[in-house]
Protein backbone atom coordinates (compact mmCIF):
# COMPACT_ATOMS: atom_id res chain seq x y z
CA UNK A 1 0.00 0.00 0.00
CA UNK A 2 1.01 3.07 -0.93
CA UNK A 3 2.94 5.12 1.77
CA UNK A 4 0.63 8.19 0.89
CA UNK A 5 -2.95 6.02 1.78
CA UNK A 6 -1.38 5.38 5.18
CA UNK A 7 -0.96 8.90 5.82
CA UNK A 8 -4.01 9.71 4.12
CA UNK A 9 -5.89 7.39 6.53
CA UNK A 10 -4.31 8.70 9.82
CA UNK A 11 -5.01 12.05 9.04
CA UNK A 12 -8.62 10.75 8.55
CA UNK A 13 -8.72 9.06 11.84
CA UNK A 14 -6.53 12.16 13.31
CA UNK A 15 -9.67 14.57 12.29
CA UNK A 16 -12.71 11.96 13.39
CA UNK A 17 -10.80 12.21 16.97
CA UNK A 18 -11.05 15.73 16.82
CA UNK A 19 -14.44 15.51 15.51
CA UNK A 20 -15.25 13.42 19.08
CA UNK A 21 -13.80 15.62 21.35
CA UNK A 22 -15.31 18.51 19.94
CA UNK A 23 -18.71 17.04 20.16
CA UNK A 24 -17.83 15.74 23.57
CA UNK A 25 -17.02 19.17 24.70
CA UNK A 26 -20.28 20.79 22.88
CA UNK A 27 -22.14 18.81 25.53
CA UNK A 28 -20.36 19.43 29.02
CA UNK A 29 -20.51 22.94 27.43
CA UNK A 30 -16.76 23.75 27.03
CA UNK A 31 -17.43 26.29 23.95
CA UNK A 32 -14.11 27.59 23.09
CA UNK A 33 -12.17 23.88 23.50
CA UNK A 34 -15.24 22.20 21.43
CA UNK A 35 -14.72 25.51 18.99
CA UNK A 36 -10.98 24.61 18.85
CA UNK A 37 -11.22 20.81 17.79
CA UNK A 38 -14.04 21.42 15.23
CA UNK A 39 -11.72 23.84 13.59
CA UNK A 40 -8.81 21.19 13.71
CA UNK A 41 -11.34 18.35 12.39
CA UNK A 42 -12.08 20.71 9.56
CA UNK A 43 -8.55 21.66 8.56
CA UNK A 44 -7.41 17.70 8.51
CA UNK A 45 -10.91 16.44 6.56
CA UNK A 46 -10.24 19.20 3.47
Amino acid sequence: MSRWIVEAGRWMADAEEDLSAAQNLLASMHYAASCFHSQQAGEKDC
